[in-house]
């Protein structure tokens, strides 16, 4: 019984992140992107850390808050677009200028992971894991995926 007690331990949840985004919980984002996402970090840490994925705007608030929700610890990780905070990523928004994107993710994925250097003073207030075009963004579409900096950073190198 012991040996149960102490192998159950061993696994148990020790961080649960709290995932809030604007969308359906339907949605592409959530089942093709954040789910299965979520779901291999929780099997690659053992158990240790588990996720509750809020979409819809679940928790409350608007699109447009969910920057300043990760940012003030709200929640821990949001799934949102630049262009829904104006100003607040001014390097970023050299993407979402006219004909910078035309329609090719691939090279404009491949050009922001290059500039991630150039581009991490707009992300001095959370740590982002993701920042991504596809091929159906608008140019006001830059999808970004910040994390708080708060717990964010010592877990996820763990």
């Amino acid at each position: 019984m012991a040996a149960i007690a102490l192998s159950t331990a061993a696994h148990a949840q020790e961080f649960t992140f709290s995932i809030q985004h604007f969308l359906s919980p339907k949605a592409p984002a959530q089942t093709v992107l954040i789910e299965p996402w979520a779901k291999a970090v929780e099997e690659a840490s053992d158990g240790r850390i588990a996720f509750e994925i809020f979409p819809a705007m679940a928790l409350g608030g608007a699109p447009p808050e969910l920057y300043s929700q990760v940012r003030d610890g709200v929640v821990d990780i949001v799934w949102t677009l630049p262009g829904y905070t104006p100003g607040t990523f001014p390097r970023l928004e050299v993407f979402e200028l006219p004909s910078v994107h035309l329609g090719d993710a691939r090279a404009t994925n491949l050009a922001i992971q290059d500039m991630m250097d150039d581009l991490a003073a707009d992300f001095e207030d959370v740590h982002p894991l993701l920042v991504h075009v596809h091929t159906m963004c608008t140019p006001a579409m830059r999808c970004i995926w910040p994390m708080g900096r708060s717990k964010a950073l010592p877990i996820l190198k763990a």
